[in-house]
């Protein structure tokens, strides 16, 4: 009852805003009339006449509320005084993560894709950049090699997601890299209102392949939310589970302008308002390299576009390239790599970047 008077405290405002405190504040068992809260006030009042038969009928709820109360005081804590757990109280028994070290870059931040696939601004001409982006915001954030599939279309098997360092007690349908005893799990969070526990789904691009959802005691559980992804061709780090730490990305270091999405083109891999990070313009031959990766492309028509690179047509057609809609919007299109005999039929490509990666949280 003290650690709930301290609680309260905190304000009605705030305290109802966190969806831990709120569950507990609606929790049936401390409703006007209930048993439950009938024992507890009988017991602040008049201990010697409640019988052990009262205490045993409402056990299972007196259990609910001690868990409950618990995870309501590390809120507290964690969110009002920002006082660190002590060991024994941890969520888990892993290791807190460490930051990465910030990357050194400082790019331009164009306002149109055009500008981000064309000829980058020089001597600070504000032309086609107004803004820049530089490696600052980077500060706080950790790195996981994803292994597999879990994270769907979002964050492919392979890519590398940007976290933050601080844990945090999650929201629905959020992407999350989740620790639970020396499981890291990739995932996306489901909760749904009064529910118990918080539920991490894989998100499987082959329903063949699915994985069934996990659902978790949430003071067992450390989250942290991804805010971005790196596309890497790194190999994949020792380790098991569904992503692993890592201390870098080579990637981070050819970041060389930045492109705010204004468009729904890139979904599911980026969303309007956030930013895409470009590497060096790609050669028609790296393209091969690129296959299955975002990349942005200017046509001879001067019309600039998000697509995924795909794979060249057989035989005589070699010179054609099929690029892929993204995430369902819009259409695919073949594009020729080299000036053919039927201009104005197949667009010609004439410069493409490599996207490197996507920052999520942009404001």
């Amino acid at each position: 009852m003290d650690k709930l008077r301290g609680l309260v405290s905190i304000g009605t405002g705030e305290l109802f805003a966190n969806p831990v405190v709120k569950r507990f504040a609606e929790d049936t068992a401390l409703a006007e009339g209930a048993e439950p809260r009938r024992v507890l006030n009988t017991s602040h009042h008049d201990k010697a006449s409640i019988s052990y038969m009262d205490v045993k009928a409402v056990e299972a709820d007196f259990a609910r509320l001690r868990t409950s109360i618990e995870k309501v005081h590390e809120q507290f804590r964690l969110y009002r005084w920002r006082e660190p757990l002590a060991p024994s109280e941890s969520r888990t028994d892993v290791a807190p993560l460490r930051p990465i070290i910030r990357p050194t870059f400082s790019v331009p931040l164009c306002p149109e894709i055009a500008a981000f696939v064309g000829e980058l601004p020089v001597g600070g001409t504000q032309d086609v950049a107004v803004e820049r982006l530089s490696g600052e915001w980077f500060e706080g954030k950790a790195l996981f090699y994803v292994r597999g599939d879990t994270l769907g279309f979002a964050i492919p098997g392979g890519a590398v997601a940007i976290v933050e360092v601080e844990p945090y007690p999650g929201r629905d349908q959020h992407l999350v890299i989740a620790q639970y005893r020396n499981r890291v799990l990739a995932r996306r969070l489901v909760t749904s209102r009064g529910a118990i526990g918080v539920s991490l789904a894989a998100q499987m691009p082959d329903p063949r392949t699915s994985r069934p959802t996990l659902t978790f005691d949430e003071s067992k559980l450390r989250v942290h939310r991804i805010v971005g992804a790196i596309f890497t061709d790194m190999p994949p780090p020792p380790g098991s589970g569904e992503a692993t730490p890592v201390d870098m990305v080579p990637e981070l270091a050819h970041v060389v302008v930045a492109y705010r999405v204004r468009e729904d083109s890139a979904v599911p891999l980026a969303l309007p308002g956030q930013i895409i990070l470009g590497g060096a313009e790609l050669t028609i031959g790296y393209l091969d390299r690129w296959e299955n990766t975002l990349v942005a492309v200017t046509l001879d028509d001067g019309t600039s576009i998000l697509k995924r690179a795909g794979a060249r047509l057989p035989g005589k057609l070699a010179h054609l390239r099929q690029f892929e809609t993204i995430g369902g919007l819009g259409s695919s299109i073949v594009l020729a790599t080299e000036a053919t005999d039927i201009f104005g039929v197949i667009p010609t490509l004439v410069t493409a970047r490599g996207v490197v990666g996507v920052l999520y949280d942009c404001a």
